[in-house]
Order: structure tokens, then C-alpha cells, then sequence
């Protein structure tokens, strides 16, 4: 009996879980997440999944303090703390070896500014050294 009644309830959570798929040939809704790390996030899961598979500059730890994970350093450009000059580590690695340039994180920047849902409030400029980005932000105050 008591066999039964487990079979019977995954067989109940089974259908529950089918019943939440799409039609056959659905495409997903236009406002669902994405995997676009300049992209909408959804939710808490989507932070820890880009946690999981993208890097950044820099993390600020549980003091508040900014400390470093692709940056070695960065200072500003001027008085104003608008303009920053970022020098990645020497150790600032793709997933597959390949070393992170200052191109790289030049392109990111950049894509944030292009029209779409990825448009971001920054923009970038080229230094001509590999190993380090220009950058500034500015802000829509209304």
C-alpha cells in the first residue's frame, strides 16, 4: 500500500511538472531571463548565475571596501571622480587561458551604451595600453 501511494505521488508530481512546460515549438516569452550579463535579471538565481559565469573589475566585501577581482588598480583621472584609469591583472583570465585585455572590457563597456535592453548608464574610452581601460559615468538625475 504504502508502495502505491509513493508511486502514485511522484507519478502526481510528474504530471504537475509537465503540465508547466510551453506547447511543443513555444518559443519563450520576450521577458523571461536571459544570459545576457548586460541583459534583464530576473531574479535572485540570476545574480548567483552570473556570479557563476562572468567575472568583474571589482566587488566591494562586506565592509563595504572595493577590493579587487579582474582590476589590479584603479585611480581617477581627475578631481571629479568621473574619469577612471582600471589596470587589470596580469592573472585576469578567460575560462579557457586566454588573457583578459583592456579591448575586452573596452567592448563591454561599449555594449551597454547601444540601444537595446543591455543599455547601461557608462561610457568608455580606448587608453592604447593593453592592460588598462579609461572609463566614465555618468548618471540621469531628473
Amino acid at each position: 500500500m504504502r508502495g502505491r501511494s509513493l508511486a502514485a505521488g511522484a507519478f502526481a508530481v510528474f504530471l504537475a511538472a509537465t503540465a508547466c512546460g510551453g506547447a511543443e515549438g513555444e518559443q519563450a516569452s520576450a521577458d523571461g531571463t536571459t544570459h545576457d550579463p548586460h541583459g534583464r535579471v530576473g531574479n535572485e538565481s540570476d545574480y548567483l548565475r552570473f556570479a557563476m559565469l562572468y567575472d568583474v573589475l571589482t566587488v566591494t566585501d562586506e565592509n563595504g571596501a572595493v577590493q579587487p577581482r579582474l582590476a589590479a588598480s584603479w585611480e581617477p583621472d581627475g578631481d571629479d571622480l568621473t574619469r577612471w584609469t582600471v589596470t587589470l591583472g596580469e592573472d585576469a583570465v578567460f575560462s579557457d587561458g586566454d588573457p583578459v585585455t583592456a579591448d575586452d572590457v573596452l567592448f563591454s563597456l561599449e555594449r551597454t551604451l547601444d540601444p537595446g535592453p543591455q543599455a547601461g548608464e557608462s561610457t568608455a574610452a580606448e587608453t592604447g595600453r593593453p592592460h588598462a581601460v579609461g572609463a566614465s559615468a555618468r548618471s540621469h538625475r531628473g
